[in-house]
């Protein structure tokens, strides 16, 4: 039965041009992928058996599944990029599609394992391709879905900076980014404001047959390209790659595609299952820009310019110990903030002194704000950690997270 299924998928790409050249421009998603994580060596960093280790939540015990030393991460990592081009050019010849197929799932399990070894290697950039990888390879009806689920991106990230005081006003950017080099202050509030117009409206002349199809697509590949002074390459690349789908749609003239519902069972589950992710932080009390509760599921954007002051009080049988978690500091903007990160620290320091006789607990606390606060917050103070045993939720409230909306 799987076989057979699996039989469907492929004979669905190959039944479509537009298809075929959009599992092309997929594993240019890998290349580009192999370039950002060897150049700026978080996969080094997170990954090997001997680094240190931060877990996703939904998978404390990682470090069990560990096997690779920096060297064995390197040469798994340029092996990714030889298959990546590879089946670049495999998807372009109806000839070496069943190749290409099972080389696309193959590399994309291989990046899944890599992303899954540690919390930092986080970021949309990883989510979004995995999505649509997945719908590329499972679902019936490609060229339905597929637009659908990149509209409903857009659209989620919209919501989120059209609820965001930080990003409409343009405080979301940190200090050191030099957006003001090229406006000011008023046009670059303007900016911000056109694009969650962009993805909260334009994203349906995207996704819907309308004449406006192509116009909404030329402001979105023209968004990206801007967004190179923003954040870099990488996030750019793998967007207008994503986005291709819709320029192969009108140059081959395949949008005709009509839902069958006997086929799209797995596709309108599976879309259902993205909009849960995404709408799942709404339901959550707190400010999921300070403490990322319910994104792990959906889009977890960088939308606010976060702060935070964390301090840890051990305390031993002749002493107090003041430590600031700066000194663990190694996340990126997204996640530096987020109370997790200090929870993953602060059982890892409860670990240690564990077997000391003289340790008898820490106390912690946690303050954050946004950019555009005045005052910190309190998010976390907790006392006596140890003896607690503290647990995290990745999908409901937290009771030890203090926030409330």
């Amino acid at each position: 039965m799987i076989v057979k299924y699996i039989q469907l998928q492929i004979e669905e790409i190959n039944n479509y041009k537009t298809l075929r050249w959009y599992g092309a421009f997929l594993s240019l998603v890998h290349v580009v992928t192999f370039f950002f994580w060897h150049h700026t060596a978080f996969i080094y960093q997170y990954v090997p058996k001997t680094a240190n280790i931060l877990c996703w939540p939904q998978i404390p015990f990682c470090e069990s599944l560990r096997f690779l030393s920096p060297m064995g991460v390197q040469i798994t990592l340029f092996f990714y990029l030889a298959l990546a081009i590879l089946v670049t050019f495999l998807f372009l010849r109806k000839k070496t599609l069943v190749y290409a197929y099972w080389l696309f799932l193959f590399i994309n399990v291989i990046k899944l394992y890599l992303f899954f070894m540690d919390y930092r290697v986080m970021g949309n950039y990883h989510y979004m391709p995995f999505v649509i990888s997945f719908a590329y390879l499972f679902i019936r009806q490609k060229l339905f879905f597929i637009p659908i689920l990149i509209g409903s991106f857009y659209f989620f990230a919209g919501v989120l900076k059209l609820s965001n005081f930080e990003w409409l006003t343009g405080l979301a950017f940190p200090k050191n980014v030099q957006f003001s080099l090229f406006f000011n202050e008023d046009i670059k509030m303007l900016l911000c404001f056109y694009v969650v117009c962009l993805e909260v409206i334009g994203t349906w002349f995207l996704i819907l047959k309308t004449r406006w199809k192509m116009a909404a697509y030329f402001h979105f590949v023209m968004f990206h390209i801007m967004s190179y002074f923003i954040v870099g390459y990488f996030y750019p690349a793998v967007m207008l790659c994503l986005i291709s789908v819709f320029l192969l749609i009108y140059l081959f003239k395949e949008d005709t595609v009509i839902l069958n519902i006997r086929k799209a069972f797995l596709g309108i589950l599976f879309l259902s299952l993205v909009i849960i992710g995404n709408i799942l932080s709404v339901f959550i009390p707190g400010d999921a820009s300070l403490t990322g509760e319910g994104r792990y599921y959906g889009l977890n954007m960088y939308d606010a310019n976060t702060e935070c002051d964390s301090q840890i009080f051990l305390k031993f049988k002749n002493k107090t110990i003041q430590e600031s978690f700066s000194a663990y500091r190694e996340y990126s903007m997204r996640i530096q903030c987020e109370p997790y990160v200090d929870f993953n620290t602060v059982n890892k320091i409860c670990a240690y002194y564990k077997n000391d006789p003289d340790f008898i607990d820490l106390d912690w606390s946690l303050y954050s704000k946004l950019g555009s606060d005045l005052r910190f917050q309190r998010i976390v103070n907790e006392r006596d950690v140890c003896g607690k045993n503290l647990q995290y939720s990745s999908w409901k409230k937290n009771k030890w997270i203090k926030l409330k909306r």
